[in-house]
């Protein structure tokens, strides 16, 4: 997907994860900052290498900026997709 459809539809990060059968679901949705990106880093660390974690949050802090940040400062592939009321983030673990 290019820059401009990822703006125009939202859709950031690794679409290759679209596809992505997660391993675990993680609900924050009615959790606010920091409440989200704690238990993102806590379920990611409990995932092995190459699961997949699903957060669903209606934070939109949590989904724009706290958890993809996250993502790239620990070297994990993420995709994160705006549904009706709230974001699908969807986030792979490194095999190594």
């Amino acid at each position: 997907m290019s820059t401009e459809a990822a703006e125009a539809t939202g859709v950031v990060g690794d679409e290759a994860l679209r596809e992505a059968h997660p391993s675990r679901v993680l609900d924050t949705r009615g959790l606010v900052c920091p409440y989200p990106a704690l238990q993102t880093t806590q379920a990611v660390a409990a995932l092995a290498p190459g699961e997949t974690l699903e957060v669903l949050t209606d934070n939109e802090p949590t989904a724009a900026k706290s958890i993809p940040l996250l993502c790239k400062d620990r070297g994990l592939r993420y995709l994160v997709i705006p549904e009706q009321s709230h974001w699908r983030i969807l986030i792979r673990k490194p095999l190594s």
